[in-house]
């Protein structure tokens, strides 16, 4: 362990004195083999923790790490240098050791295995992990409801067409043809949905006072746009629109994926207003593995 094992063998040591599971001890020890040169740092963290429940949650977190990086058979060195992982590790730990809902601290459990397991830049996972630390299990819960629910606010009016009886038709170039068409933003409309502030509250079991602090929060790190909907509760209408015969014969033996764009006149439901694309990559990063 080269000029940090004077500082790791106390650590060693302290680990094994913990009341902690065999498996979390063997892991977290396990850990040290992979990455040594930082566990000077991790002996630092752990030093300035004054109650054992802090070091618990360290040594679980570094547990976890080393189950990922096992599961995964990434060389911890292959997408973060060695500095770079030194000051991803001490951040991490040092906010996970103050963390008291499990929520986030499983959270930073996955964040931190994403950051040694993900092709992505250091700077993006930086960023992921720098805005991860600054949030409430509150914000991550209402994230959730935010780009995962079901989307009130949508009326669809029509369908696409029933599939024909096949007859002596070829059933896959029937198919394709009955199912071009698309969604088509057609207007605004009142609905009896109630105000978005209030889906959410709902939605995450919490007051509305404190789901909107939670929103804002959340505004303010760019995870949403919330403040500008909260209080909508108009629904966005799609129709169906097939396509004409000479754009379904173009298209019979083609494939892709269609993305709706909204018609200027046409605002998107409160919902989807709410959403970034910053929010949903962090939600995907938050959920890793």
């Amino acid at each position: 362990m080269g000029k940090d094992s004077k500082e790791i063998k106390p650590l060693i040591e302290e680990i094994r004195s913990l009341t902690l599971s065999d498996k979390v001890k063997t892991g977290t020890l396990a850990l040290f083999n992979l990455i040594p040169y930082a566990g000077g740092v991790i002996a630092s963290v752990i030093g300035e923790c004054a109650s054992h429940r802090k070091r618990e949650k360290i040594c679980d977190v570094l547990s976890d790490l080393n189950a990922r990086l096992e599961a995964s058979k990434v060389d911890p060195r292959q997408h973060l240098s060695e500095d770079q992982i030194i000051e991803l590790v001490h951040e991490t730990l040092q906010t996970a050791s103050v963390t008291s809902d499990k929520l986030k601290l499983d959270a930073l459990k996955r964040g931190l295995g994403y950051a040694f397991t993900n092709e992505d830049t250091f700077e993006c996972k930086q960023v992921f992990l720098q805005v991860l630390r600054t949030c409430t299990s509150l914000e991550l819960v209402l994230l959730s409801a935010i780009y995962e629910s079901t989307d009130p606010y949508i009326i669809r009016e029509g369908q696409p067409a029933a599939e024909p009886a096949m007859g002596s038709y070829n059933r896959s170039f029937v198919s394709t043809i009955v199912s071009q068409g698309k969604w088509q933003p057609k207007e605004n409309r009142n609905c009896d949905q109630p105000p978005l502030l209030k889906f959410l509250a709902d939605r995450i079991n919490s007051d509305e006072g404190a789901t909107e602090g939670a929103a804002r929060l959340l505004d303010g790190k760019g995870l949403t746009n919330c403040g500008p909907n909260l209080l909508r509760q108009d629904c966005i209408v799609l129709s169906w629109v097939p396509y004409s015969a000479t754009t379904i014969f173009r298209s019979a033996t083609a494939t892709g994926t269609l993305t709706l764009t909204s018609s200027p006149e046409v605002q998107p439901s409160p919902l989807e207003a709410s959403q970034t694309q910053f929010g949903q990559s962090f939600l995907r990063f938050c959920q890793h593995g």
